[in-house]
């Protein structure tokens, strides 16, 4: 035990016994010790594709991609959309839309989803803000990290134009 700034929660080995348990079994942390862990689930957000601009109120459209890098079947769980002022996710955050997904997600696999159901909140401040998605937000799957679970994505949100009646605009047509 020479790294006395590892966290006791830690599980550098990824044998499913922190550092506190290992110390505790005599057992050495960087080494994987058998018999420790059971296949896991281990989720990452892999991409986060949004519209470079918005309005307030509009209604825009998010692609995303996870797939499942553990050795586990990942079980139906969620996918929150977010707007941010920085690019850090925060259950704060005004939430735009929500995913299920409802089918199992094996080792290895990606998938990709597309919602077009995420709407700007009208009193969204003018400038730039941030897209930021969560996978599993509600931590319901055993992941050995949930590091790899958020991505942002930057957004201009900018003032509607809108033409009042009675605005002509003239254009120059070639003969």
């Amino acid at each position: 035990f020479t790294n006395l700034n590892a966290m006791v929660s830690e599980d550098p080995d990824n044998d499913c016994n922190t550092n506190l348990q290992e110390y505790q079994n005599g057992t050495n942390p960087r080494v994987n010790n058998p018999g420790g862990c059971s296949p896991r689930t281990d989720l990452e957000l892999v991409t986060l594709i949004a519209p470079a601009t918005a309005q307030p109120g509009a209604t825009i459209s998010v692609m995303y991609t996870e797939r499942n890098i553990g050795t586990a079947d990942a079980r139906p769980h969620s996918t929150q959309i977010r707007l941010s002022q920085d690019e850090t996710y925060d259950a704060q955050d005004a939430l735009l839309c929500e995913d299920t997904i409802t089918t199992i997600l094996p080792p290895n696999a990606p998938t990709t989803r597309t919602l077009t159901n995420c709407t700007i909140p009208a009193n969204t401040r003018i400038g730039m803000n941030f897209i930021v998605a969560r996978l599993d937000p509600a931590g319901t799957l055993n992941e050995p990290s949930r590091a790899n679970n958020d991505r942002s994505a930057p957004i201009a949100i900018q003032m509607s134009t809108t033409t009042l009646p009675g605005d002509t605009c003239a254009t120059a047509l070639p003969i």
